[in-house]
């Protein structure tokens, strides 16, 4: 009866070394996936800022010339 047991009990730990690292796997994917999505965000956010930044001062520059130049007021192009 004791070798039965012990026949069995290095495939068990070997079966939960397996489980282990599979899971270990899986958290590490998941983690990395929020990692770069995040990075992803952000620079998301700082670019239209960027662009939120450049569309300010191309309309307050307009606004502050239209009046003096033959432009017309309001014809403004931000793209």
């Amino acid at each position: 009866m004791q070798q039965n047991i012990q026949k069995h009990q290095p495939k068990e730990l070997g079966q939960k070394h397996l489980a282990k690292t599979i899971m270990f796997k899986k958290y590490l994917i998941i983690f990395f996936f929020l990692i770069f999505s995040g990075f992803n965000t952000v620079t998301g956010t700082i670019e239209g800022t960027a662009l939120g930044v450049v569309k300010d001062v191309k309309s307050t520059y307009h606004y502050s010339t239209c009046i003096f130049t033959k432009a017309t007021c309001g014809d403004l192009d931000l793209d």
